[in-house]
């Protein structure tokens, strides 16, 4: 049987959630609301989701960039600090510095039309690799000060560092991954090295099967792909 959580990730299109994400990456992470929690859904599994859909759409970008972009602008403006001196403690530091470092806002504003107050979507290229890298940017930087998702741990280190270098972007196969590792860093029956479990993982991504020693038993799936 489908895990639930699964199901629920399945049924909630990315673009839904981008805005929320986007809004509450300056609140250390707390972005999951009570009607998710009790789905029980994780936050390495339902934002994992959402990059791999940001990096493979661009239609995504088209319709959120422009609110990461202000983010990082009125992050800088709120905190006054200079870019160079952001110390990257939270994720919306890191994008507002990156962006701000990688993208000339007034530039970018003045050369669109303005419709209704609002900017009109920035050329796809310029906006999906300037954010792109700048989402990267952000999770290695929380990454390596070990508070990602709140959760410390190899697993989730390997797996987020996987996606942020454009590896890992079928959910099931990131998640594999993960619980492979999991078994290996609590030495219970099934472990593997992080080695053998990354040989495994790349092994059984397309294939239809269960993994059934230890934690984990998953049926294969793609997310965000054309049907």
């Amino acid at each position: 049987m489908m895990n639930t959580s699964w199901l629920f990730v399945l049924m909630n299109p990315c673009k839904q959630v981008a805005r929320e994400l986007v809004r509450e990456f300056g609140k250390q992470l707390s972005f999951l609301g009570p009607k998710l929690k009790d789905q029980q859904v994780s936050i390495r599994e339902y934002l994992s989701e959402c990059i791999m859909q940001y990096f493979e759409r661009t239609e995504v970008w088209r319709y959120w960039g422009e609110d990461v972009i202000q983010l990082g602008r009125s992050q800088l403006e709120v905190q006054s600090i200079p870019v160079a001196e952001l110390d990257c403690a939270s994720i919306s530091d890191c994008l507002a510095a990156h962006i701000a470092n990688n993208l000339d806002l007034d530039a970018a504003r003045n050369a669109k039309e303005i419709n209704n107050g609002e900017w009109k979507a920035i050329a796809d290229v310029a906006a999906s690799e300037v954010l792109k890298i700048a989402l990267q940017t952000a999770i290695r930087a929380i990454i390596n000060r070990e508070q990602i998702f709140l959760v410390n741990g190899s697993s989730d280190r390997y797996v987020l560092l996987a996606i942020a270098e454009k590896e890992a972007y079928e959910i099931n196969g990131a998640s594999e991954y993960a619980d492979m590792l999991k078994i290996y860093d609590s030495g219970g029956v099934g472990a593997a090295s992080p080695k053998k479990a990354r040989k495994m993982w790349l092994k059984r991504l397309d294939k239809r099967n269960f993994y059934k020693r230890g934690q984990y038993t998953n049926p294969s799936f793609r997310l965000g792909n054309p049907q």
